[in-house]
């Protein structure tokens, strides 16, 4: 049974915050930290409170933490057709606001660094070119805008979250839409180490990250075999999961959550579905083979994307708490430790020699 979001109900803004306050105490929340995720609507999914009236007039009773989605009610080219305001507020990395009245979402990162603001730009950006590419595969994008928030605006979507029995099935067909995509968008191929992206952290970066130095020497030495490889280089998702997916009544899939795409090898998406899932493996492994990609098989790929996607553990250790809401993170920082530590010993050994 698909969780149903929290609704709440009431005719003035004094019942609205009652109810809010209850809920947040019910959920032991802090001032400091979001909802745990835990309501999964249809529509975008993860946490998020509905509302059954306009929330302009909550503004001074919400939460500090989403008052700033508030701020996402009308934009320049919309100000004379929005006359609602959001109907529910998804909190998690991003802050998401969905206006039913008018079929739209708008997507901000918050109170905007310009990291955040390069973020949202260049999810509107890619969404503009997928678009052109196939209207089908994306959400559809509508406009972007830069103040007060850095806020992407697109067409809401009437999908669902692929089921446990799917999830195959619905890895297969992501990596044939990611890989469709980037031979349209071009592909080149790069030694990692020439890329602008490729920004390996040295010794002292890696022990302020957590690692000692004995394991800091093995990282750095996975780290100058990637670089030195020679991949297929294109925009890619930069998060391509199952989850970041929407099934629609059709059966179409859409490909949500751009906002981490930039120039990078097509391993760093395609690899970890490829190791999890056996029809995402086969598409992968022809894939490489019809393109003239065989130095290295998709187990080595993954080894790789393994080792580049954990170095950071405080950054890890802050989202298994802050963003997964998930108990015990140093026990979850530890399994990571391992997991990437094994992968650099298992891309060593079977490194050309």
């Amino acid at each position: 049974m698909t969780p149903q979001p929290t609704v709440l109900r009431g005719h003035s803004p004094n019942d609205l915050i009652q109810q809010i306050a209850a809920l947040e105490e019910e959920m032991g929340l802090s001032a400091d930290r979001p909802p745990p995720n835990r309501c999964k609507p249809m529509l975008v999914g993860a946490t998020s409170i509905y509302f059954t009236t306009p929330l302009e007039s909550l503004t001074t009773f919400l939460p500090q933490r989403i008052v700033s989605a508030l701020t996402l009610r009308t934009t320049d080219q919309f100000q004379d057709q929005l006359a609602c305001s959001a109907r529910w507020i998804h909190v998690k990395s991003n802050i998401t606001a969905y206006f039913p009245e008018h079929d739209l979402i708008a997507k901000t990162r918050g109170p905007g660094s310009p990291a955040d603001i390069d973020a949202i730009k260049r999810e509107y950006n890619v969404l503009q070119e997928l678009h052109a590419y196939d209207p089908a595969v994306a959400p559809t994008p509508v406009a972007f805008k830069k103040t007060p928030y850095p806020t992407v605006w697109m067409r809401a979507i009437n999908g669902r979250r692929f089921r446990s029995n799917e999830k195959d099935e619905a890895a297969t067909t992501l990596t044939e839409k990611l890989l469709g995509f980037y031979e349209d968008a071009g592909i080149s191929w790069q030694s990692l180490n020439t890329l602008p992206e490729w920004t390996p952290p040295s010794r002292h970066d890696l022990e302020t990250y957590g690692w000692n130095d004995e394991e800091a020497t093995t990282i750095l030495s996975a780290l100058h075999e990637i670089g030195s490889w020679r991949v297929p280089v294109s925009t890619i998702h930069g998060d391509a999961i199952v989850s970041n997916t929407l099934r629609e009544p059709s059966g179409n899939m859409r490909i949500i959550d751009w906002e981490h795409a930039r120039t990078g090898p097509i391993f760093f998406d395609i690899a970890s579905l490829a190791s999890r899932f056996q029809g995402a493996y086969h598409v992968y492994a022809k894939w490489k083979r019809d393109v003239g990609d065989n130095a290295r098989s998709p187990e080595m790929d993954q080894l790789a994307r393994r080792v580049l996607k954990g170095l950071d553990l405080r950054d890890h250790q802050h989202r298994i708490y802050h963003v997964r809401y998930r108990a015990s993170p140093d026990h979850h920082v530890r399994i990571h430790r391992d997991k990437t530590l094994k992968a650099a010993h298992r891309l060593l050994e079977n490194a050309p020699k």
